[in-house]
């Protein structure tokens, strides 16, 4: 995460990355419970697939994504390579 986003930004970034874990993780089983108890199991496959192509689709869409280090407003890129403190 710090090399593809900038270590400025890489702790947002993988606050961001928990926080989608930890939701998909509570909503998608109960999500799926209220599928199979209304249809079956017929749509595991289905639910299996479209979660498959919805993670590849977002690794095809982060992996065009270039780093580009956005300065802190609290310590420059001067400061940093000066070893400066805050």
């Amino acid at each position: 995460t710090p090399v593809r986003f900038g270590s400025a930004s890489s702790q947002t970034i993988i606050g961001f990355q928990m926080a989608a874990a930890y939701t998909g993780s509570t909503l998608l089983p109960p999500l799926f419970g209220l599928l199979t108890g209304s249809a079956g199991m017929v749509f595991l496959p289905l639910f299996l697939l479209a979660y498959a192509l919805i993670m590849v689709i977002q690794f095809l869409r982060i992996r065009n994504v270039r780093h580009q280090e956005i300065p802190s407003p609290r310590f420059s890129q001067q400061q940093y390579q000066e070893g400066g403190e805050l």
